[in-house]
């Protein structure tokens, strides 16, 4: 179910190696596709959006404005939900907004100048952007925290308009994310994914106005198409496909090492869950649970194919080559 590597095994450097290459995408190829992808989005605009939507999304909408989320939708998605959920996300927003107004208040105004000695008046002004745009993944997952962690800071700074986009494969998106976009403040949103999501908020459409950054994660698609609109617009970053790294000994939890390996891999079958540990007895525990765990959980075939293409526990000799990995 998940590979276990040894670094006895005499070809350890090779499978190792291979585990590194296995997150490296066919770049050439993606950022050719996207390039392809921005290029008639900014040629056609509103009618390329609904185009490519339908063809990788699989929408049923006709036309450009039905892929808008109305303020009733919005509000309709917050009753819909679960109370307890509902709750929890108005907690996270209140935590997070919380945190972000002590932030400003430290940082005072921003604002600052002096005069030299040659009369010239130099300094700083700290305005607000005034437009900024949030990509929400969707799809295989869809993740209320992207929008709650960008939009609320976003507001506390005093960005004037914010644009959220996600992708709604076959017309579905989830209520919760609607529900943390409304309770976030966010004022538009539009169930468009991939580039052209990047595209359209970048150069605009005509239904979507430009903005003046693009925010949030995604998949290959969605990291080639920021990469290719900064200096157009401002980034956050290029984040690629979820990973991580646990080093642990004898005295971890099993069932909690095997659900922060599920934790990432769960996100899509490009991301990378590895386990290291010196414990050869508990890496076998670990792998066999991972094995008993996974059919009983919600996600189980992108756990399971992100685990045994990109996954692994890893034992090693002593903590140097722990470090080294």
């Amino acid at each position: 179910m998940i590979p276990r590597i040894n670094s006895s095994q005499p070809d350890f450097a090779e499978r190792i190696k291979a585990l590194r290459e296995s997150q490296a995408e066919n770049l050439s190829q993606v950022d050719g596709a996207v390039a392809d992808i921005i290029a008639d989005v900014r040629e056609r605009g509103d009618d390329a959006l609904l185009e490519l939507t339908r063809r990788f999304d699989d929408t049923s909408a006709t036309s450009a404005a039905e892929l808008q989320v109305t303020p009733d939708h919005f509000e309709a998605a917050a009753r819909a939900i679960d109370s307890l959920v509902l709750e929890a996300l108005s907690e996270s927003v209140a935590r997070v907004r919380a945190y972000h107004e002590r932030q400003r208040e430290q940082m005072g105004a921003g604002h600052w100048e002096y005069e030299d000695s040659m009369g010239n008046r130099l300094g700083q002004l700290v305005r607000p952007m005034r437009r900024v745009g949030i990509y929400a993944p969707g799809g295989k997952a869809t993740y209320p925290s992207t929008v709650i962690m960008t939009a609320v800071p976003a507001r506390v700074a005093g960005v004037n308009e914010l644009v959220l986009t996600a992708p709604a494969p076959g017309d579905e998106v989830s209520d919760v994310l609607l529900a943390a976009a409304h309770l976030a403040g966010v004022d538009e949103m539009y169930l468009v994914g991939g580039a052209q999501a990047v595209a359209a908020l970048a150069y605009g459409t005509g239904m979507i106005r430009r903005v003046d950054k693009i925010v949030g994660p995604g998949n290959a698609y969605v990291a080639a198409a920021k990469r290719q609109v900064f200096g157009a617009v401002g980034i956050d970053m290029v984040a690629g496909p979820s990973e991580v790294l646990v080093v642990a000994d004898e005295s971890a939890n099993v069932d909690w090492l095997v659900l922060d390996l599920f934790a990432q891999a769960e996100h899509d079958e490009q991301a990378q869950a590895l386990l290291v540990t010196k414990s050869d007895a508990l890496a076998a525990r670990v792998a066999a649970r991972v094995t008993a765990k996974l059919p009983h959980m919600p996600r189980s075939d992108i756990i399971r194919t992100s685990l045994a293409d990109r996954g692994a526990v890893i034992t090693v000799q002593d903590d140097t080559e722990a470090l080294e990995l």
